[in-house]
């Protein structure tokens, strides 16, 4: 369960009175044609979740209905962050993510604005034509 998980974190990462959040070395993640990443869904309200650590989400938009996630904090607050996101069905969403408020505020988009020179994305040409990327961090 959710519970579960965020106790197995914070008996890892110390206790929840001295950390805020854990901090991960580094966090690989995919990003979906939709936006999404890890289990955080666009418009869902997981994504204004700031205590939890770890969040259960029973109505995904996508299968299976039912999946744990990290909070959105959690991810922004990873040393480094990877995306990776290949083939022609990830250029609209790339293009949306940088180049449209709108996309700035789909999950990826708030990871991606939210950590900053953190973040590095590792895309092929087919997701990245046409894409204007900010010279910031790394792409790949």
């Amino acid at each position: 369960t959710a519970d579960e998980y965020e106790k197995k974190l914070v008996s890892v990462f110390a206790s929840r009175d001295s950390v805020k959040v854990p901090l991960f070395d580094l966090l690989l993640l995919g990003c979906g044609p939709d936006g999404h990443t890890c289990s955080l869904f666009p418009d869902h309200p997981l994504l204004r979740e700031t205590e939890a650590w770890v969040l259960a989400i029973n109505d995904s938009p996508k299968p299976p209905p039912k999946r744990i996630t990290l909070s959105l904090p959690v991810v922004q607050a990873a040393a480094k962050i990877g995306f990776v996101a290949t083939g022609g069905g990830k250029k609209d969403v790339l293009k949306q993510i940088f180049e449209t408020e709108e996309g700035r505020n789909l999950p990826c988009g708030l990871v991606n604005g939210g950590a900053g020179e953190k973040v590095s994305w590792f895309c092929d040409t087919a997701a990245t034509d046409g894409v204007s990327f900010p010279r910031r961090g790394s792409v790949i």
